[in-house]
């Protein structure tokens, strides 16, 4: 499993609401808009009439979302999603793991990412201290995630959305700053790929890209300091172009700002963007 990130300065909340509101809206609404458009438009009297137009086959209708977790829902307030041979427990805010994954194919008990066909858990054994978290060391503007350190729901986050499906899970939130407005927005995305190859016959999981996004009122410029990433992931597998740290250890803290103060003295200088004390435990 790989965990992802993209730092993206410069894009407003504004303008991806709008991006996503284009590129989801049913075509059928468009093209009804068009013909409405087109059809009041002035015709000559003597001109023969227009040959009526083909029907236009009703779209289908949307695909709801699915609702989010409800207490005796199976693996709740986590969804586990699986592919018949591995299992995650995907909680809204994007970290893994539940305490009782009853209903799913898990069966009773914790639960995180488990090899279903042996029953063998990495991330839940111990604690349920799977997670992320993301800052900036300039404003001190911090958010993130971890059941065993922060609790349920995370710190410092605002759910935007969660979609699930059997074997997908998609949750996106913003981490806000002191008055309570977006600052950073992250995704994290779950599926399962055949990109590596098989394992015993069998799939194995990734990637998990993580997306943040600045989502202030008003485009920003970019960081004038280096971004600084700890992520317990391959380094290889940090995205962001100025990434200066990536800490693989299974104990770093889903609070980013505890990270040594040695560290962000090296960023020192207005402007520093650091997204940090990402925590992947497998």
């Amino acid at each position: 499993m790989f965990h992802r990130l993209h730092l993206r300065p410069g894009m407003p909340l504004a303008a991806t609401a709008v991006a996503a509101v284009l590129i989801f809206a049913p075509v059928a609404a468009f093209a009804e808009d068009a013909v409405t458009v087109f059809a009041g438009a002035d015709a000559d009297a003597d001109a023969a009439p227009a040959p009526a137009a083909a029907p236009v086959a009703p779209a289908a209708a949307p695909v709801a979302p699915a609702a989010l977790p409800a207490p005796g829902d199976p693996c709740a307030p986590a969804v586990c999603i699986d592919n018949g041979t591995v299992l995650l427990a995907v909680n809204p805010t994007g970290e893994l793991n539940t305490r009782d994954g009853t209903g799913s194919a898990a069966g009773p008990g914790d639960a995180g990412l488990e090899y279903l066909p042996t029953g063998n858990d990495s991330t839940s054994p111990g604690c349920l201290c799977e997670g992320w978290g993301v800052g900036d060391p300039a404003s001190g503007v911090w958010g993130g995630a971890n059941l065993a350190e922060l609790g349920p729901g995370g710190r410092h986050l605002e759910l935007e959305s969660f979609d699930h499906t059997a074997s997908t899970a998609s949750s996106v939130v913003r981490v806000l700053d002191g008055g309570g407005s977006p600052f950073l927005r992250v995704t994290h995305e779950y599926t399962f790929v055949f990109a590596f190859g098989k394992v015993g016959g069998a799939p194995i999981f990734g990637p998990v890209p993580t997306e943040e996004q600045p989502a202030p009122a008003a485009p920003v410029a970019a960081p004038a300091a280096p971004v600084v990433v700890a992520a317990a992931a391959e380094a290889a597998a940090v995205e962001a172009p100025a990434a200066q740290l990536a800490v693989t250890g299974g104990d770093a803290s889903a609070t980013p700002l505890l990270l040594a103060a040695g560290v962000f003295a090296l960023l020192a200088g207005a402007g520093a963007v650091a997204a940090s004390g990402m925590r992947r435990r497998h």
